[in-house]
C-alpha cells in the first residue's frame, strides 16, 4: 500500500500567522460555568487581516486540522485523538473552531536511514511491515508530519479541502502493486 506526507500548501499567501494564548485567561474562567469543555480547549491567536484564508490544515504552530477534514480522518483510523482548538483574531472578532490531531507514533524507519543526518522526512524511507495497518499516524522521532495511507489520501481529495498537499513516501518491504 501507498503512503503520503499529509502538508499544508505553501502556495497559500494570506494564511494567518497562529500564536498559542494563555490558557488562563479571565475571560475563559468567566465562562467556563457556560461551557465546561472550554477548559480542555487551547486558545490560538491569529493575525488578524481581512483577506486571511483559512486551510483545512495548519502544521504550525500545532498539527491542526479543520472539523469536516476531522470527521473523515475519524473514519478511517480510530485511536486517533483530537483536542478542539479555538482560533481567535481579536480585530476582527472572528473566532474558527479547529482540532488538534494526536495521531500514534509508529517506529517504521527503514534501517537504511540515517536518523543523525535526516531533517526532512521526504528523505527518509519507512518500513511497510512496521507500519501495519495504521493508515493515519507519525513517524517516532519526526512528530511534524502526519502519514496517511492511499485510501485516505484519496479520500481527501474527493473533498473540497483548502491548502493540502500529498507527497509520497518511499517504503523499504513493500511488494508488487504496493502491497507487503
Amino acid at each position: 500500500m501507498d503512503y503520503f506526507i499529509l502538508n499544508q500548501n505553501a502556495k497559500l499567501k494570506n494564511v494567518p500567522k497562529l500564536t498559542l494564548l494563555e490558557q488562563a485567561t479571565d475571560a475563559k474562567n468567566e465562562n467556563l460555568l457556560t461551557n465546561p469543555h472550554l477548559e480542555q480547549t487551547l486558545m490560538l491567536q491569529a493575525s488578524s487581516s481581512p483577506v486571511n484564508e483559512y486551510p483545512s490544515l495548519f502544521e504550525t504552530p500545532l498539527m491542526l486540522v479543520a472539523n469536516d477534514f476531522k470527521k473523515i480522518l475519524s473514519q478511517y483510523q480510530q485511536n486517533l485523538e483530537f483536542q478542539m482548538a479555538l482560533l481567535v483574531e481579536t480585530n476582527r472578532e472572528h473566532q474558527a473552531v479547529y482540532q488538534l490531531i494526536k495521531a500514534p507514533f509508529v517506529n517504521c524507519l527503514a534501517n537504511e536511514n540515517d536518523h543523525e543526518t535526516s531533517q526532512n522526512l521526504h528523505k527518509l524511507t519507512l518500513d511497510a511491515s512496521a507500519i501495519g495497518t495504521n493508515r493515519i499516524f507519525r513517524v517516532t522521532g519526526y512528530p511534524q508530519k502526519l502519514i496517511v495511507r492511499l485510501d485516505v489520501a484519496e479520500s481527501l481529495l474527493r473533498r473540497d479541502f483548502i491548502g493540502v498537499e500529498f507527497e509520497p513516501v518511499k517504503l523499504k518491504g513493500a511488494g508488487k502493486n504496493g502491497k507487503s
